[in-house]
């Protein structure tokens, strides 16, 4: 184990700066401060004192200083420019990193916090670690007095830049077993980006629910939740957000389509009526008249070898289905949601009560025609009608051919108006799974401590000789 964390030591080395930076932000206003120093870029400073008077906090008043956008490395020092009343002055610090405390003084006399006692001049308030943090981190002092007054003139911070690596990404997958596997992608450049794979096990089977691989989740959803959450595709670039960054499989189970079959027999029952709409796909029926006209959806349609088409969904909305009255050659058409009538006047479509004349045509389908006559040798009439220009169903007056395709219809009497919804999550089994997920063991990182760079290796520390300090 010693020699290979020397040689993680050695290689790190080679990235890490030896040189300690410093700034310091200093209280200009009850609500502000300016930097100065060695300041990041990007790094910004903000203030503010409840007491409205500069850095002086008085008691039961409280001021906070934060940094937001702090780069990619460690603090090695902190230090709080402080003052007190001659005889009094008490309260408490607080030092958070990433909303996370790192650092305090319980409430206590300002005399205690450092050995100078009560003091009418600037005493540095020290706090020493080695707090390592990643780019866009942000820091945040909180000081509060409760007796006397305190007052505040200026924050120090010591600071180490870790030099920019190439980064890892841990993708997290379940085999069919549903235990956690882990496929690490690596930058070739720091901020390159890295192309996300595909998972290696793309279907899961989890009791008598299907589940299929989506994508790639920042976050691990270890419940089941019916709304679409947020995901990278595979093939996509994704940027590592941080230096152990890692993505969670994400698998959708969405419900089961059920084959309708198109009716052959005609008789009254439920129907969705559909048309082939030229090379584009099919059509179906939507809603009532309007405008001597009804809508139209697209929808999925396949033709089996038996030569029946075939309707490929999990439910049929109820403004699509129509109630198919027959009676010998003539049938009735009633849009069920809406309670009105699929019918015609003149030579247009309306909502009236009528009958329209009906025949078996080529593939199945229906001819659904009204005001049928003779124009020499050929017949002509008002034929229910898929327009592609116009998107809808309308009366359309052609010359009639029994070898031309016209309607088909598929009973939907039995098939559901809405489908159950499409469920998400990164653990199909349960979690139950989450007790089988294994970690990969964290990669060697370095900290700073009083200017002497140490390396923290399974929750061990190491000197940079690889000997083992705790």
């Amino acid at each position: 184990m010693k020699n290979k964390v020397f040689v993680a030591i050695c290689l790190l080395l080679l990235a890490v700066s030896l040189s300690a930076n410093e700034f310091e932000a200093v209280i200009t206003a009850y609500n502000k401060a300016e930097l100065s120093g060695d300041v990041p870029d990007g790094v910004s400073v903000q203030f503010d004192n409840t007491n409205h008077s500069k850095g002086q906090i008085t008691g039961g008043n409280k001021a906070i200083m934060s940094f937001d956008n702090l780069p990619f490395g460690f603090i090695d020092k902190i230090e709080l420019f402080i003052k007190s009343n001659a005889k009094s002055g008490a309260g408490s610090v607080t030092v958070l990193l990433d909303n996370k405390p790192i650092a305090s003084i319980p409430n206590s006399s300002f005399a205690d916090w450092q050995d100078k006692g009560y003091s009418t001049t600037y005493i540095p308030i020290t706090f020493v670690g080695a707090w390592h943090f990643f780019q866009g981190s942000s820091l945040t002092i909180e000081v509060q007095a409760t007796e006397n007054s305190l007052t505040w003139q200026k924050t120090s911070i010591t600071y180490g830049r870790i030099a920019d690596e190439p980064r890892t990404v841990m993708c997290a997958w379940l085999d069919e077993q549903g235990k956690t596997k882990y496929t690490a992608l690596n930058e070739k450049t720091f901020n390159g980006g890295v192309i996300l794979n595909d998972c290696e096990v793309s279907t899961l089977i989890a009791g008598e629910e299907i589940w299929t691989f989506a994508g790639w989740s920042r976050y691990k959803i270890t419940e089941k939740y019916t709304t679409e959450p947020n995901y990278y595709f595979p093939n996509e670039k994704y940027y590592p957000q941080s230096e152990e960054d890692t993505l969670y499989a994400l698998y959708s189970n969405r419900p089961d389509n059920i084959d309708i079959v198109q009716t052959t027999t005609f008789k009254t029952g439920e129907y969705v009526l559909v048309m082939a709409n030229g090379d584009e796909g099919y059509v179906w029926a939507r809603g009532e008249v309007e405008k001597k006209m009804v809508n139209a959806a697209h929808c999925d349609v396949s033709k089996s070898s038996d030569g029946l088409y075939r309707l490929k969904h999990s439910a049929i909305p109820a403004e699509c289905r129509y109630q198919l009255t027959f009676a010998g050659d003539s049938v009735q058409i009633k849009h069920l949601l809406s309670g009105t009538y699929l019918g015609y006047s003149g030579s247009y479509l309306s909502g009236a009560k009528v009958l329209w004349a009906w025949r078996k045509a080529k593939n199945h389908s229906v001819e659904l025609t009204f005001g049928r006559k003779t124009d020499g040798d050929k017949e002509i009439g008002n034929v229910l009608w898929y327009s592609i220009v116009d998107e809808v169903f309308t009366a359309a007056k052609l010359y009639l051919n029994l070898d031309h395709e016209f309607v088909l219809l598929f009973d939907v009497s039995e098939v559901p108006t809405t489908a159950p919804l499409t469920k998400w999550t990164c653990y199909p089994f349960g979690q139950t799974a989450l007790d089988n997920d294994f970690y990969p063991v964290a990669k060697p990182r370095k900290i700073m401590k009083n200017g002497v760079i140490y390396i923290e290796y399974n929750n061990a520390e190491y000197d940079i000789f690889g000997n083992k300090l705790n």
